[in-house]
């Protein structure tokens, strides 16, 4: 809707990329986008929904985090960045894990700016410089949950089940990331049947 009007110059907001909406206008727009850690992201969400006093727009989760990894919410959660990046709505209901991987690569490249959380100054610094503007981003939500372990201090299985609940988006992230974490590299995870 907002692609479509001449009077928008901005759109913010948790967005999937489709490849259909910006057809044929890919110039008219720079896409710009900030990639969390996808394993930090998991535990973040997790303890988010977990000890949320009053939820909100998140379900409360009421498990503890191994039985949590085993839901079909947790499978969801963990292929955030496959399914908002893959480029269409339908792709994503039979996600061929290997095809979408490439095709949210692909689609990332095509954007302006693709920066990691955890260098959330160079993406501040390259949007001022790209659009000649002061930005800078806050952080306004905080874990209820504060403290919580973090993955290298979750147990063993924990830390396999993230490994593989995550694969995809570890791939992807790692495409764009500066520095890849080696323990947490893509390339030493066992494939998901």
């Amino acid at each position: 809707y907002f692609v479509q009007r001449h009077d928008v110059p901005f759109i913010s907001g948790h967005f999937c990329y489709s490849r259909r909406v910006f057809a044929g206008r890919e110039d008219e727009f720079d896409l710009i986008t900030i990639l969390r850690n996808p394993l930090d992201r998991m535990l973040s969400h997790y303890y988010f929904a977990r000890f949320k006093p009053a939820p909100d727009h998140f379900a409360p989760v009421d498990c503890e985090l191994p039985e949590y990894l085993l839901t079909d919410r947790a499978r969801l959660w963990a292929t955030t960045f496959t399914r908002m990046f893959v480029g269409e709505i339908e792709a994503t209901k039979a996600l061929h894990m290997g095809t979408a991987v490439a095709d949210a690569i692909d689609n990332l490249s095509r954007f302006a700016i693709v920066e990691t959380l955890e260098h959330l100054k160079e993406f501040e610094e390259a949007v001022q410089q790209r659009y000649k503007t002061r930005f800078s981003i806050g952080h306004l939500r905080k874990n209820p949950k504060a403290g919580y372990p973090k993955f290298s201090d979750q147990p063993s299985q924990v830390r396999d089940r993230l490994m593989e609940l995550c694969q995809e988006d570890i791939a992807i992230y790692e495409r764009f990331s500066k520095q890849p974490r080696p323990e947490q590299s893509f390339g030493d995870l066992p494939k998901v049947a």
